[in-house]
């Protein structure tokens, strides 16, 4: 039985090239006001790329701890912020209008990498 050869890092072919993944990319891309997205399952022990606030830097252990109660929200995309390092930051709220945290009506989503992590599905 021949074994099967391991590949190391599935995101690039064997000369180093990175292979295309337009997936995510055409997502952020085609990101439309009004379009509705489901919050996923955290990538790592808190949310990494779903904010309270855009003030990255200043989150407490309390805000994040806050964020995990938001698993399985139904959102909307109320605006599209383009910023010169982070690329598209996508300001969302809940469908049904509610706040997510007691003073906390909109949530601010890196949109390509919270996409690639599963931390919002389409």
């Amino acid at each position: 039985m021949k074994k099967e050869r391991v590949i190391l890092f599935p995101g690039y072919e064997e000369n180093g090239s990175r292979l295309k993944s337009n997936t995510n990319d055409d997502i952020a891309k085609t990101l439309s006001l009004g379009m509705e997205l489901k919050v996923g399952r955290p990538s790592n022990r808190y949310y990494e790329f779903i904010h309270k606030s855009l003030y990255f830097n200043r989150h407490g252990l309390e805000d994040l701890k806050a964020l995990l109660n938001i698993e399985g929200e139904l959102v909307m995309v109320t605006s599209i912020l383009t910023l010169r390092n982070l690329g598209s930051i996508a300001v969302l709220r809940r469908k049904d209008h509610k706040e997510f945290i007691q003073g906390t009506s909109q949530i601010y989503a890196n949109v390509i990498q919270s996409l690639a992590t599963n931390e919002l599905l389409i």
